[in-house]
Order: C-alpha cells, then structure tokens, then sequence
C-alpha cells in the first residue's frame, strides 16, 4: 500500500494568510490543493485492534466499529478535525493509547459523511487555523476533480480495511 504524502506545508502557509486577509483567487487554490493533493491526519478508534498487514493496510474482524472524535462549533454543529501535521495533531488533549492516527484523503471524508448525518464537514487544524468545509462543499470539490481529473483515483482508508 503506498504512504501517501503529508507535505502540506503550502496548504498550511495559505491557510495562514486566508486567515488575515481574504483572497478569491487564493482560497480557489487552496481548495484545488485540497481535493487534488492533500492528506491529513485523523485519530480513530477501534472497538476491537486491527492488525497491521505487510502492505501497510489494517485488517479488522467483521463485527470492529470504527470511532473518529468530533469537534463542536459554536452551534452545536460537530465536525470531523482533519490535521494538516503532526504538531496541530498534538495540539489535542486526546487519549491515543485508545486512538489511532490514520492518514485521509478528501475521497475518505466524502465516504465518511455520505453515511453520516450528524456531522457536518470537517474543520482544519481546528486549534489553530479552524478552516471549516461543509459537506456539500467537500462533495462539490471531490465531484470537480472527477470531472477535471477522471484519471486522478484515490484509494480511500475504507479500501484499505479488509475485514475477515
């Protein structure tokens, strides 16, 4: 299974001058790097512990649920966080002998709201940027880099999981 690459650095610099100023044509960029490059980390837990294959994929029993925390905005509205590094990872007072950090993709947040309608997007590098997407939005991207990049397909952390 191939690593995918967590150099978000450009993301995190436009993110940090979309915070001060707005931009259209920065925060198009930003969103094109967002559907078309980026991964991000993301804690989760199992109810029973996968094991790690050769390849790098995890193998989980039939009957393992899959947990990823959420943050509340404001509102009440919970948003799945997506790391853009390891530093923001820390900055979360989270348990993670109980979680793992798995690596995704917008393809695996698509997937993971389509079946989820409690939460409503995800929120990036929520204690220091907090660059919230919606869902709609996040579908709307993944569906324009379909259709401007047919080729461009992702292998999603719900491929990666085989279950016994």
């Amino acid at each position: 299974m191939m690593t995918p690459n967590l150099d978000n650095r450009v993301l995190v610099t436009i993110l940090g001058y979309l915070k001060e100023k707005n931009d259209e044509e920065l925060a198009e960029e930003l969103f094109r790097i967002i559907a078309e490059e980026s991964y991000f980390l993301s804690p989760v837990s199992f109810s029973k512990k996968p094991i790690i294959q050769r390849d790098g994929s995890l193998r989980l029993e039939n009957d393992t649920k899959l947990r990823f925390p959420t943050v509340r905005n404001e509102e009440g509205k919970a948003y799945y966080p997506a790391f853009t590094e390891r530093s923001e990872l820390e900055k979360w007072d989270i348990d993670f002998n109980i979680h793992t950090v798995l690596t995704l993709c917008i393809d695996d947040y698509v997937d993971m709201l389509t079946l989820d309608n409690e939460n409503a997007g995800i929120v990036l590098n929520p204690f220091n940027q907090s660059f919230i997407i919606d869902k709609d939005f996040l579908i709307h991207l993944l569906q324009v880099r379909k259709e401007n990049k047919p080729e461009d397909v992702r292998k999603t952390i719900l491929d990666g999981l085989k279950h016994v």
